[in-house]
């Protein structure tokens, strides 16, 4: 138990840290550099990120949980894994060209050429990887990814202020991966042999080509919306887009990440008789964390781009908007993971993933040539769709009615809401009325939601205000507070 807890800890770390750094790194390139980069780069994410996915085999997780035969499993995941890893490295080098003339970005050829590298270097940091994990090494995993990330981006940083910025960020990615997988060989004793049973390899990939299909497939729902910005709207549309993303997905991993994690082993606990109690409890809490700050953000976009950002990212803030909405709207499809897990019900969440690629891809195709707002709007209507199916199967599978589940969120939802009326109302009086600095009225806003949802909170749920004071009195920040007004 000791040393899941502190394995917990070191993947929180690590999880937080790089996402810190990240969002520093990011922020910072906008002023260095133009909305068509950070498109063009995206576009090679694209790809990149596919085929590292298929490099992996579904093969990981396999090795993980492997009690049988372990050595032979290395080799066989070894060599699989570097010989698709350098078949997608040379696949993506040739293929480039076209890529670069279908998203006629011919001129950043050589962006995708650099980044048509990473496959093979992340097919080779594969198994070393998983063997940090089974060994519970995640403090090692931790100062790999600081460091990898740390000197990765300031690297990129150096070469953005060079006649080759536009291939900074393909530099950070490379670097990125080489620093990561010098490190996690480093930290690891085993060595590849020649050792290798076909018999096993067939067991292994038994196991995990339905997670390589469950990963392929949320990989390029993810990825689905890039591909039509771009081939629609362009490089330049997608680099807008890519910041609202970052924006959103920084609030995510902060409110719902945390919680996520925990969810499976705290589920696999859990009496058959409790299970929808807890469920509920879960989705509860992640809507109050996450729903007022979704809305405030949503509220002040406009100011927050501007305090934070060059002029020409302005434009971001009706994708920041809409994906608000939709990070709002996504806590139930957060939850289907660790639910179907826990439940052994994987089948029905690959099913609800290719479910998802296929109305998602119906619905970009018919409505991207309209803009931003119709593609993440597609988004939102597919998660709606998506939340409901997946709580009908999960009604099915367990012979009991989840949708009450849907109630579980009335708290932040009656709380949020009474907290964006006062802030658009406010809002709507400072555009006409007033003159304000965009930072006073982006701190101004903050404070005044903040109190608006706890009051509201106070006054119709006072329960659940009650159980949120008494965590901030025995926390450490209710500690400084405690000596700051002393």
């Amino acid at each position: 138990m000791n040393k899941t807890v502190n394995s917990s800890k070191w993947a929180f770390l690590n999880s937080s840290s790089q996402q810190l750094i990240g969002f520093l790194f990011f922020g910072g390139m906008t002023y260095l550099l133009s909305p068509e980069f950070f498109g063009v780069y995206a576009i090679g994410l694209i790809f990149s990120e596919i085929l590292c996915q298929l490099v992996r085999l579904g093969l990981s997780a396999n090795l993980i949980n492997r009690k049988k035969n372990v050595s032979i499993a290395l080799n066989n995941a070894f060599y699989s894994t570097l010989l698709i890893g350098i078949l997608a490295s040379i696949a993506f080098c040739y293929s480039a060209s076209l890529i670069a003339s279908y998203f006629e970005i011919s001129r950043y050829l050589l962006v995708l050429q650099i980044m048509s590298i990473i496959p093979l270097i992340f097919s080779l940091g594969s198994v070393p990887d998983a063997q940090l994990q089974r060994k519970f090494l995640y403090k090692k995993i931790a100062f790999a990814t600081f460091l990898a990330s740390l000197v990765s981006c300031l690297i990129a940083v150096v070469v953005a202020f060079t006649e080759f910025s536009e291939l900074a960020f393909a530099f950070q990615k490379v670097i990125y991966e080489f620093i990561m997988l010098i490190i996690i060989w480093n930290s690891i004793k085993w060595r590849p042999s020649l050792l290798i049973n076909y018999s096993i390899l067939k067991d292994q990939l038994r196991v995990g080509i339905p997670l390589l299909v469950a990963g392929l497939t949320n990989v390029a729902v993810n990825k689905l919306k890039d591909i039509f910005i771009a081939s629609v709207l362009g490089p330049s549309v997608l680099g807008l887009y890519r910041l609202a993303i970052k924006l959103q997905d920084f609030v995510v991993k902060l409110t719902l990440g945390p919680i996520t994690a925990i969810a499976i082993p705290s589920l696999a606990r859990v009496k058959k008789s409790d299970f929808k109690g807890t469920l509920s409890s879960f989705i509860k809490w992640m809507a109050i964390l996450s729903f007022p700050i979704f809305g405030g953000l949503a509220i002040t976009s406009t100011d927050l781009l501007s305090v934070l950002f060059k002029d020409e990212w302005k434009d971001s803030a009706l994708a920041l908007q809409m994906l608000c909405i939709l990070g709002a709207l996504s806590i139930y499809i957060h939850m289907f993971k660790p639910i179907f897990s826990v439940v052994e019900r994987g089948g029905i969440l690959v099913k609800l993933r290719v479910i998802h690629f296929f109305i998602l891809f119906a619905l970009l195709y018919t409505t991207s040539k309209y803009g931003v707002f119709y593609i993440v709007l597609s988004e939102i209507l597919v998660t709606i769709i998506l939340t409901f199916l997946g709580l009908l199967l999960l009604s099915k599978a367990l012979n009991e009615n989840y949708f009450n589940l849907i109630l579980s969120i009335k708290p932040a939802a009656v709380s949020t809401s009474l907290m964006l009326v006062v802030l658009f109302i406010i809002n709507y009086i400072a555009d006409n009325y007033l003159m304000i600095n965009p930072l006073i009225s982006l701190i101004l806003f903050s404070m005044l939601g903040l109190f608006t949802y706890a009051l509201s909170m106070k006054v119709f749920f006072d329960r659940d205000f009650a159980v949120i004071v008494n965590y901030i009195r025995s926390s450490k920040l209710g500690f400084i507070f405690k000596k700051f007004l002393n």
